[in-house]
């Protein structure tokens, strides 16, 4: 079964460089990006386009990350406090009972 995912995602991959590829190919003027008041050097359009499409897929990524690695933390939080309470309640069962003065 791992095979097989590997064969997938490799797949995949070639896949998606040879769209890349074929984009670039197809988008070949060139174009210079004034960021802040400042010329970036000559790229071709279909190298800029690829660029910015994988840095907002790698920022995105991240962006959601963030909630998640939040709950994975809250996550193991509780079950610190779960364990905690399965102990006390383990040595509450152990413990003798008192018994009540008779009046």
């Amino acid at each position: 079964m791992t095979l097989l995912k590997r064969l997938a995602l490799l797949l995949l991959v070639v896949a998606l460089l040879m769209l890349g590829l074929w984009f670039s190919s197809e988008n070949t003027e060139q174009v210079v990006v004034v960021v802040l008041g400042f010329p970036m050097p000559e790229v071709t359009l279909g190298v800029l386009l690829l660029a910015v499409l994988l840095l907002g897929a790698a920022l995105g990524f991240i962006m959601s990350l963030l909630p998640f690695l939040r709950l994975t933390n809250r996550n193991l939080s509780l079950a610190r406090k779960l364990k905690r309470r399965d102990l006390e309640l383990e040595r509450l069962r152990k413990a003798p009972l008192m018994e009540a003065p008779i009046a």
